[in-house]
């Protein structure tokens, strides 16, 4: 990892910048986002888990054709948000992927030409579960 200019041994701005991810790596990294290696399900997408070539894990997040909010809003949002903060908290984003491709469709009995765009974004791997369940899931204990 390159390091700062003052030789500080700090990483460089650049250097922790999220990185672009082409969708056919980050299928196969998830089994083809297979149900084995789905953690969770929310209203703006899925995630699975993933395996880089190192063993490391991460949380791959599909964003859902069908969230509440656009999914080039979304997309944005989360990735202007999670670069601008920074904390010990919250889960680091590692890298993104925002491809389109054009593909050819049946419609009303003739064929288009449409552009698919594949929206994901790419965690840091949290084992603990999800914030609802460290928040919901935890029963409080009463002394005896």
């Amino acid at each position: 990892m390159a390091t700062g200019a003052s030789g500080d041994g700090k990483p460089s701005l650049l250097s922790t910048l999220p990185k672009q991810l082409p969708a056919d790596f980050l299928k196969e990294i998830t089994k083809g986002f297979s149900a084995e290696r789905k953690l969770g399900q929310g209203a703006f997408g899925t995630v699975y888990m993933g395996f880089l070539q190192d063993g490391q894990a991460i949380a791959v997040k599909k964003l859902s054709d069908n969230s509440p909010v656009a999914t080039d809003k979304q997309f944005k949002n989360e990735v202007g948000n999670l670069m601008a903060i920074q904390h010990e908290n919250i889960v680091r984003l590692y890298g993104y992927c925002h491809e389109a491709q054009k593909r050819v469709i049946e419609h009303n009995g003739r064929y288009i030409l449409v552009d698919v765009v594949e929206s994901m974004l790419c965690y840091e791997y949290a084992p603990n579960g999800n914030l609802a369940k460290c928040i919901f899931g935890m029963r409080m204990h009463s002394p005896t």
